[in-house]
């Protein structure tokens, strides 16, 4: 038992920030997904600007909106037959574009 621990105490712990600098997100660096999610967010900004007709307007609205699809996300996704993505990024995609059309 004694060498057991003796060898533990020499195990060294390597902690290697993510490549792509993701915060610590496992998922972050998958696919480009804070990409698609940075610039779904432009996208958004831009129709917001040009006067888009979403279905939640003003900025209230959304955030109501976006935090109603939050919590209801797992039937959003069983309801289109999609499992949840692994990766965060992704569903962060998908949310920010869903207060457009959901009520």
């Amino acid at each position: 038992m004694a060498s057991s621990l003796a060898v533990l105490r020499n195990v060294a712990i390597v902690v290697r920030s993510p490549p792509d600098g993701a915060g610590g997100c496992p998922s972050g660096a998958l696919a480009g997904g804070r990409e698609r999610a940075a610039q779904t967010a432009r996208r958004l900004s831009e129709e917001a600007t040009s006067g888009a007709d979403w279905a939640n307007q003003p900025l209230g609205r959304y955030l109501q909106a976006l935090a109603a699809w939050l919590d209801d996300s797992d039937h959003y996704y069983a309801n289109h037959h999609r499992v949840r993505p692994s990766n965060a990024w992704e569903i962060i995609n998908e949310a920010l574009r869903a207060p457009t059309v959901y009520e």
